[in-house]
């Protein structure tokens, strides 16, 4: 997602702004609005007008015309690359300044691009037009995700391998975490919660945790049916803030009682009590 943009107050009484209707003026704040840190959009009309003007019904044709009469001023270049298009915004640095900007994941123009004047013929713009809504629609989303699995092939290697490695976790947190940790009243709740804090821990605590779970999900107590917390407050909480699963790590151990008022902390009094009556037994 783009950053946000300044427009320049000299934008307002340019003279070559003047020779622009005002929907290409609002269409080149819209382009320049949603480039990236380089200046540089995709440059097809039909992927312009889907960001541009989501809610408007203006003919592609239009859109077409409007990105010529843009660049006829100096205002952007439009070129190609490998069969895809792109948009240069001219005078970039001199209009907007950016801090710590994102290297472009689009090419840029060089002597091998070929400038793209009007590529795109009237009668192909009038076909595409005539096709229903929902086809056109279904081809731009088509498009959109060959251009994402491009981008994705230029990314550095350790942006995939930090996905790949989250989809791992993602898979050890419900197979040795989530469907080990015992139910309340058939219901877990928070998992989202859950999940993050799990991310947060390091490589060493995580195997802990699922050790830690494992113990309290066969302890006699949640076998008995008490003290089962939600999920997500077996990371930390208010009474525990380095983690109540630490107390877990040895089996059957339920962790002391704190001063906590209210019915968490009568829970906890309680089973203290049923600990020391015998009920339960620590190892």
């Amino acid at each position: 997602m783009a950053r946000r943009r300044m427009i320049d107050p000299n934008f307002w009484t340019s003279e070559d702004m003047s020779k622009l209707t005002a929907r290409q003026r609002l269409l080149f704040i819209g382009i320049f609005s949603n480039a990236d840190d380089a200046g540089r959009i995709r440059g097809k009309s039909a992927y312009i007008r889907s960001t541009v003007f989501p809610y408007d019904d203006i003919e592609l044709s239009e859109v077409e015309k409007d990105l010529q009469a843009i660049e006829a001023v100096g205002s952007l270049v439009r070129y190609d690359v490998d069969g895809g298009s792109y948009i240069q915004v001219n005078n970039w640095k001199k209009f907007q300044t950016i801090d710590r900007p994102h290297p472009s994941i689009l090419p840029p123009q060089d002597s091998t691009s070929n400038r793209r004047i009007g590529s795109e013929s009237i009668g192909e713009q009038i076909a595409n037009d005539s096709l229903p809504i929902e086809e056109k629609l279904r081809e731009e989303k088509l498009k959109e995700k060959k251009d994402m699995r491009g981008d994705l092939q230029n990314k550095k290697s350790e942006e995939l391998n930090l996905s790949d490695d989250i989809t791992f976790l993602a898979e050890e947190f419900e197979s040795k975490f989530w469907e080990v940790y015992p139910s309340r009243d058939g219901k877990k709740l928070g998992k989202d919660i859950a999940f993050k804090k799990f991310l947060a821990l390091k490589e060493e605590e995580r195997q802990l945790v699922c050790q830690a779970v494992k113990n309290f999900s066969n302890s006699k107590m949640v076998k008995d049916g008490f003290g089962i917390m939600d999920p997500f407050r077996f990371f930390k909480s208010r009474d525990y803030p380095n983690g109540i699963w630490r107390e877990w790590l040895v089996p059957d151990n339920p962790p002391p009682p704190t001063k906590t008022q209210g019915v968490a902390g009568a829970v906890r009094n309680m089973l203290e009590k049923r600990i020391a009556g015998g009920k339960y037994d620590r190892m």
